[in-house]
């Protein structure tokens, strides 16, 4: 995201062009809403570390994070939209969407804007109950209703795993 090689060899940095360019388009008379994108895979460079003899089996411990787009609405702020095509709710949930939430922030305070809605669209997402217990489950999701509650005065469900 930081990180980014032309084919001419120029290196860039996709996020801080996001950033300007949402910070111009923020201030500009004619605004446009969804010309925002931040891709987390570049072909050129993924494909060439991607050995198919070696990682075509492979089905653990690769990137989940797909895509992101960002949208900037005159009412809204700016919004963001995750594409993941895998999720563990419980082992990796709650890091990606609060990673999600501080860069989607970084993006809005940087541009000036407001932050908008988060959307996260998982193509395979489950509850990976199997290494917590019930009792374990419940604390955690009572801890995280406690923590956005305290944050800024939401109540927050599901606070039991029978809602899950």
């Amino acid at each position: 995201m930081i990180y980014h090689k032309t084919a001419g060899g120029k290196v860039i940095n996709p996020l801080a062009n996001l950033v300007e360019k949402v910070c111009r388009q923020a201030q500009a008379d004619r605004t446009f809403r969804s010309v925002y994108e931040l891709s987390v895979f570049d072909p050129i460079l993924d494909l060439q570390i991607y050995d198919p003899a070696k990682d075509a089996g492979r089905v653990m411990n690769r990137q989940c994070l797909s895509f992101l787009s960002f949208k900037l609405h005159p009412d809204k702020g700016l919004m963001l939209t995750a594409m993941y095509r895998n999720h563990y709710y419980i082992a990796r949930g709650l890091g990606n969407f609060i990673g999600l939430g501080r860069l989607q922030e970084f993006i809005a305070y940087q541009a000036g804007v407001p932050v908008g809605p988060l959307t996260c669209i998982s193509t395979h997402a489950q509850v990976d109950r199997d290494s917590w217990n019930k009792q374990e489950l419940d604390e955690l999701l009572h801890a995280c209703a406690e923590a956005l509650h305290n944050s800024d005065g939401l109540a927050v469900a599901p606070t039991s795993v029978e809602h899950l």
